[in-house]
């Protein structure tokens, strides 16, 4: 499914669903080393996704979710390796926008949140663009307006305990661990 979030077209899958993830990795042309962000529809769900929370992670989740804010942190384990990044820990947000809240919340778990373009290429600002990209390829399509195209800011929480600003986005942080 396409659908808009608050910088770009998404594509959402069940995340513990791994032929569903192949079948995404596919459409994108993604090399499966790259990992997929989650959008979780509340902090219940977003807590479902992660093993642990730093105090940081908390007070940064708190001040800017839902919202442009992606935090990488220690992931649960049902949490697929396709949605585990290098540092070893998970993308995960709350968007601001409902129709993605919504979304994961008929779930029951967080979903994908990849944007809807192919590996390489720009993401959809409008759902227009999303179906030039991928037409039938993707079963269903939410229009929801025009994108701001801004990706949201990336926060990682790494396995060494140090937190570092991987992309700075519209959310702007000059210290993480003292929002």
């Amino acid at each position: 499914m396409c659908f808009p979030t608050e910088s770009s077209y998404g594509l959402a899958v069940d995340p513990r669903n791994a032929s569903a993830l192949a079948r995404l990795a596919t459409l994108k042309g993604r090399a499966a080393t790259a990992p997929f962000a989650l959008i979780a529809g509340n902090m219940e769900q977003a807590r479902a996704c992660t093993g642990k929370w730093p105090p940081q992670a908390e007070a940064l989740a708190a001040k800017y979710w839902p919202g442009a804010l992606t935090l990488i942190l220690p992931p649960a384990a049902e949490v697929g390796a396709a949605c585990i990044g290098p540092s070893g820990g998970v993308g995960l947000r709350i968007s601001s926008l409902c129709v993605a809240q919504d979304l994961a919340l008929g779930l029951g778990y967080a979903i994908t949140a990849t944007s809807a373009n192919p590996s390489g290429a720009p993401g959809a600002e409008t759902c227009a663009a999303a179906q030039t990209y991928f037409g039938a390829g993707v079963d269903a399509y939410i229009d929801g307006g025009r994108c701001n195209g801004m990706p949201s800011t990336l926060v990682d929480f790494g396995k060494n305990g140090q937190t570092q600003v991987l992309r700075e986005g519209p959310i702007v942080l000059l210290r993480p661990d003292r929002p």
